[in-house]
């Protein structure tokens, strides 16, 4: 019978890895090959179909120009012949002013200026004779200057004089006028009878008559328009540029090699006004083959139409391969994680089987009506049991049924789908041990309701928990011990220090009252009296602190640098005295050890008694009573210790029993 513990679960690798792999671990790479063939077949079909679309759009676009050029010409062409028509018009009017000999100069001005108010286009005009000089002017106090004519490029009389045939010309564009216009002279020659130029009619057109007859030809974004003559001189573009106006364009291609072939056609190239690549289309005047008008079209925007079909068609064949390739990525993915499933399955039964037979916890699995399905080794010796022999017993013979913990450790499972916690376990020979155990329930891969138990034995632990806290209690006894002895300790420091304060008090009261009592008494030595008690109680307090543990000692009125300065020597382990009582102390340890050594080898065994005996207190009659002595050998003694001690006061003998360790404060 299969075990299975734990669920599986495939890891996944890259998408390109994965897929790739499971093409080929499933047998499926001929699949892929066809994919592929599908997709390059697809993408040459897609990019012959956009190059033809391309090719067509080209055509379309350079038909289209070829038809605004051709209306462009037409419209242009008539306007020229018109500006002709007026022109021959005038001369005529005028050839009847001098048949007539009406011809004065204010009759032609003012017929002049009729002639201006039916051309709208036509700024002035001028009558110029046979020897160059304006002899009419339809606006005599502003067109002619000195120089001649404004704009005048060429001698116009010498022009027609030399071509005999020529009955029209156009000038290159200059600014002229009251409002600095840009004016294009249109010239037409006046002969005699025999063909001699006699004069020329000189007509100043507005420029921005072109540019408004042109608006409504929409050519699009980056479009032009324009009129050059075919020298490669500029006369009008629309949209206007002032630094291109009369500029001459012959060695552009158009006029080296194009028009020279044929009058009219398409080809592409940057324009030499503001760079942008165009495709053109040129076509000459019909009734002026001299004049040539060339509309251009935004290359860029004649292909944005196909850009867009481009950008279109790829999306589309893009995301249909794209979820082509999906569903065949989807497909390769599910197999091979159906195929990874059973090998990773495969081998995590493997894998669990082996830590289930290896575990260093006792595991079963069991079912929830307490029979036990399996058991492994760890389980069979934490018992002293057969797995057949553990089958075979169930729950209820492995555990101790009688143990209160059971029943809700039964019921948090069943609520909760897992436990933890200790129960008490029976081993073969019947002993008892309580165990810590995990279990949670699970379903097999048949369907059925399994649960596993990992028990530990926890004996060792509970033992070496009490030995714990036995010596948990034992330190907290000892502690307890040390603190009480602390507190001990302090109570005889506070007794020392109460003891040295009390006998220098009741010496400095003895001293005062002594003074009050015997007038005979010197107030200085008094006072000296007075002073050495309250500095040997000094020392003895300062003795006393450091010998209790005190690592320094300062005075009250110490500076914050010293207090920084003594924190620093403590924290270092040195002892640390201000320098003001540093010699104090040093001085009295010194004459301590000095007169320790030598008072005591002097004092006879009896005189330590009556010496130890003063220092306690006791009367003379006590001191008398407790040696077997009379009261006056007690006096005698007395006498002799504060002669031989260089002492003249009880309370000195006192000090001094306490210094050298005869008595101690408590006594």
């Amino acid at each position: 019978m299969a075990l299975t513990l734990f669920g599986t679960r495939s890891p996944d690798a890259g998408l390109p890895q994965q897929f790739l792999q499971g093409l080929r671990t499933t047998g499926l790479t001929h699949w892929l090959w066809v994919l592929l063939g599908l997709m390059g077949a697809s993408a040459l079909v897609v990019a012959l179909a956009l190059g033809v679309l391309r090719v067509q759009t080209i055509a379309t676009a350079a038909r289209l120009t070829e038809t605004f050029a051709l209306v462009v010409a037409e419209q242009t062409t008539r306007t020229v012949q018109t500006i002709e028509q007026r022109l021959e018009l005038t001369a005529h009017l005028l050839g009847h002013l001098d048949a007539a000999n009406t011809a004065k100069v204010s009759v032609v001005n003012g017929m002049f200026q009729a002639q201006i108010q039916a051309m709208p286009f036509v700024r002035a005009l001028w009558f110029v004779d046979a020897k160059g000089a304006v002899q009419y002017d339809s606006d005599p106090l502003n067109s002619v200057s000195d120089e001649g004519l404004p704009g005048m490029d060429v001698d116009y009389v010498a022009l027609f004089s030399a071509q005999p045939q020529r009955d029209f010309y156009m000038g290159v564009p200059a600014r002229g006028g009251q409002h600095g216009a840009w004016l294009i002279h249109a010239a037409r020659p006046v002969r005699s009878a025999s063909g001699a130029v006699t004069g020329v009619l000189v007509a100043a057109i507005d420029t921005r008559y072109f540019e408004a007859l042109w608006r409504h030809i929409d050519l699009g974004i980056d479009g032009s328009m324009g009129l050059l003559r075919r020298d490669g001189v500029l006369l009008i573009r629309s949209p206007f540029v002032a630094s291109a106006m009369g500029k001459s364009f012959k060695e552009r291609p158009v006029f080296t090699t194009l028009l020279p072939a044929q009058p009219h056609g398409n080809y592409t190239d940057a324009s030499s006004v503001d760079g942008a690549q165009r495709m053109f289309s040129y076509r000459t005047l019909s009734a002026h083959p001299d004049m040539v008008v060339i509309v251009g079209q935004s290359y860029a925007q004649v292909l944005a139409p196909w850009w867009r079909w481009v950008r279109l068609v790829l999306l589309v064949w893009v995301g249909s391969w794209g979820g082509m390739f999906g569903i065949a990525y989807f497909l390769a993915r599910v197999w091979r994680q159906k195929q990874d499933s059973e090998h990773t399955l495969r081998a995590s039964e493997a894998r669990y089987r082996s830590l289930y037979q290896h575990a260093m916890d006792a595991i079963l699995v069991t079912r929830t009506d307490g029979r036990v399905l399996h058991a492994n080794p760890a389980a069979c010796a934490l018992f002293d049991r057969t797995e057949a022999d553990i089958q075979a017993l169930g729950r209820t013979g492995l555990l101790d049924v009688s143990d209160p913990r059971l029943a809700a450790a039964l019921a948090t499972r069943a609520a909760m789908g897992h436990f933890r916690g200790e129960l008490t376990f029976i081993r073969a020979n019947g002993d008892r041990f309580p165990g810590e155990f995990t279990t949670s329930v699970f379903t097999a891969g048949n369907g059925e309701i399994h649960t596993t138990i990992i028990i530990r034995d926890v004996s060792e632990r509970k033992k070496t928990d009490a030995a714990l806290q036995q010596y948990a209690d034992k330190l907290q006894v000892l502690s307890r011990r040390i603190i009480d002895t602390q507190e001990a300790e302090r109570r005889r420091l506070a007794s020392e220090l109460h003891d040295e304060l009390g006998q220098s008090l009741t010496a400095l009261k003895i001293n005062l009252q002594s003074g009050v009592l015997f007038k005979n008494r010197s107030l200085e030595a008094l006072n000296t009296e007075n002073i050495r008690i309250v500095e040997d109680t000094l020392q003895q307090v300062r003795r006393l602190a450091l010998a209790n543990g005190a690592a320094g000692y300062l005075l009250k009125d110490a500076a914050p640098a010293e207090l920084h300065t003594a924190i620093q020597t403590v924290l270092a382990g040195r002892v640390y005295l201000s320098p003001a009582v540093s010699q104090d102390v040093i001085g009295a340890y010194v004459h301590t050890l000095r007169g320790e050594r030598a008072a005591e080898p002097g004092l006879s065994p009896r005189q330590r008694e009556v010496l130890q005996l003063v220092a306690q207190g006791h009367s003379t009659k006590e001191i008398a009573r407790l040696l077997g002595l009379s009261a006056k050998t007690v006096e005698t003694h007395r006498s002799r210790l504060m002669q031989q001690l260089g002492i003249h006061e009880v309370t000195a003998l006192v000090r001094y029993a306490l210094r050298t360790g005869l008595v101690r404060a408590d006594h």
